[in-house]
């Protein structure tokens, strides 16, 4: 009888925001408004990235950004101004390197400011809603579904801020009310990423020929603009791409009718795996903003399982293939946008069923280094 080989995996969570810029003109672009009491907004659209910008993969970069403004008391969409093609600048932030900025002369009260990037493809008969309320509403239910790499033709991933609520207030200068404020708004990606490399470390010293894997169970469908609370935003952000056991983002909602399942990746050809090698997958695969709680949604925390299916080496092509099981991933506790997870699989040798072992550390992905902690290695 066929013994099961072990599978050793590395997860490596990381909190991954969006990339800003500055539009094709000179960056200062306004919207006269009549007003007794002014208001010009400093809006600066932030974010953190790679110190090394030739790093980040073409679909991550910002290739069109659409600034909204809504007057909360009238319903008044007061600025919609597509840029397309921006280029990013170093921001005037210590927390994030790359900002947009824009100065919006408006008028004293509450605002709702929107930013998003790549999605015009997506929202295109959305936000040309004249009124407020309408085009809100539009943004907030508005639902991905498919393959997050299939939502815009060119492959580029959404990046999208929460609903940002500010007070704009005028101040006494000169004998007429002028107010001069700035406001940070920050985006995050919508999707989540997994990457993955494999070892072959097996006692037995053999090849073998990775076929595919899958991840269960994740959402099949996600929300355009996140859907959490202030608490939950700010934390998201204030992490600055890490987490650790005790920062988790959980409170956030998915649609209610998500439904969950495998994402499965079958190679077209396996990768040849031989023995002693380390063979990296050079493709990231992007994934809807999850929430699973287990089969019955009875779980205390998120739980999400790895599968690997193995043949080794001069197998024949009929054979099914053997199913490894890795288990839950741990100290996974959330799959919420923005999450990058990096997977290391590896094939050590052929135990008894229940000996596999999985391990996570968690780093900062703006420069790749460990943040705290090191690799936790959990039997089962």
């Amino acid at each position: 009888m066929m013994k099961e080989k072990i599978i050793h995996i590395a997860v490596c969570s990381l909190l991954l925001f969006g990339l800003s810029g500055c539009s094709r003109g000179s960056g200062d672009e306004s919207l006269a408004l009549q007003s007794s009491d002014p208001v010009l907004l400093e809006l600066d659209i932030a974010l953190p990235t790679r110190t090394d910008e030739s790093g980040i993969p073409e679909r991550e970069k910002v290739k069109e950004l659409r600034l909204i403004m809504i007057d909360a008391k009238s319903g008044k969409v007061e600025y919609n101004k597509l840029f397309e093609n921006p280029t990013p600048s170093i921001s005037k932030s210590d927390r994030y390197r790359y900002s947009y900025s824009v100065k919006i002369e408006s008028t004293a009260g509450t605002k709702f400011l929107y930013a998003l990037a790549n999605a015009e493809s997506l929202i295109g008969n959305v936000v040309t809603e004249t009124l407020g309320a309408e085009l809100m509403e539009g943004l907030e239910k508005f639902e991905l579904t498919g393959e997050i790499d299939s939502l815009n033709a060119n492959g580029l991933i959404p990046i999208v801020s929460r609903r940002y609520e500010v007070q704009l207030g005028a101040q006494s200068s000169k004998g007429r009310a002028v107010s001069m404020q700035r406001v940070e708004i920050v985006m995050a990606y919508t999707a989540t990423k997994f990457d993955f490399t494999f070892i072959n470390a097996l006692s037995s010293n053999e090849d073998v020929n990775i076929v595919g894997w899958q991840i269960d169970k994740v959402a099949k469908k996600s929300y355009l603009v996140p859907h959490m609370d202030v608490d939950a935003w700010n934390m998201l952000i204030n992490l600055g791409g890490t987490v650790d056991d005790d920062d988790w983002v959980t409170d956030y909602t998915v649609p209610r009718n998500t439904e969950y399942g495998g994402y499965s990746q079958t190679y077209p050809q396996p990768l040849l795996l031989n023995y002693g090698e380390t063979k990296e997958d050079l493709t990231t695969y992007c994934l809807h903003e999850s929430r699973y709680f287990g089969e019955f949604g009875s779980a205390t925390d998120q739980e999400y399982f790895f599968t690997l299916r193995i043949k080794p080496k001069g197998w024949d092509e009929n054979n099914p293939p053997i199913i490894l099981s890795g288990g839950k991933f741990p100290n996974l506790k959330s799959l919420v946008r923005g999450t990058h997870v990096v997977v290391q699989a590896r094939l050590k040798n052929m135990p008894d069923k229940g000996d596999n072992t999985l391990e996570v550390r968690v780093k900062t992905w703006i420069n790749d280094e460990p943040v705290n902690g090191s690799w936790e290695e959990i039997t089962q």
